[in-house]
């Protein structure tokens, strides 16, 4: 029912969802290409995680999920956008991507830190090796190939497709402890 928008619809449910995104017309931006929102989560800090993400484009509609046994809730919310960004990678490599977390971990750190981090040869404020780098890596690397746009979105906000990411994390975390 809601899987296929057109562009421009896109973006008025992400102005009635809370996102606090200003009109595209108003910040005088070309509209994305490709909608993204990403997801993860933690049952225990360490404990079962998951991640999952959508991608939204006029007229398709994809979605991803996984999860790992031990990890970090940071952890997978840095996957989710990962996992996403590859997929982008393969299939919309020329697209603009508009991307949108809940994560101030991730969206500040992508935008506001990893440069510094990279300057600093990925070493902090307190001169020792951030946490997750192998991750933090990866996300550059991607971020380097793609044109992205980052986005925070307030979680639990009734964003429907940061909604639509956190029940497919939950689920995911569902499904891999029923697997144990």
């Amino acid at each position: 029912m809601w899987y296929i928008f057109s562009s421009a619809l896109i973006v008025n449910v992400l102005l009635e969802e809370n996102c606090f995104l200003i009109s595209l017309k108003e910040m005088n931006m070309k509209e994305p290409n490709i909608s993204i929102y990403t997801d993860g989560g933690c049952l225990g800090n360490p404990g079962v995680g998951a991640w999952a993400y959508v991608l939204v484009d006029k007229d398709i509609f994809a979605s991803d999920s996984g999860y790992e046994e031990r990890t970090t809730n940071n952890r997978m919310e840095l996957s989710a956008v990962i996992e996403a960004l590859r997929h982008c990678e393969k299939h919309y490599a020329t697209a603009h991507l508009l991307l949108f977390s809940d994560s101030q971990y991730v969206v500040r750190g992508a935008v506001e830190w990893l440069p510094a981090w990279k300057k600093k040869q990925w070493k902090g404020s307190n001169r020792k090796i951030i946490q997750n780098v192998e991750f933090w890596k990866s996300l550059d690397a991607l971020a380097q190939l793609l044109t992205i746009e980052w986005k925070w979105v307030p979680g639990h906000a009734d964003v429907r497709y940061n909604e639509f990411c956190h029940e497919m994390v939950h689920s995911t975390i569902k499904r891999a402890q029923s697997l144990r």
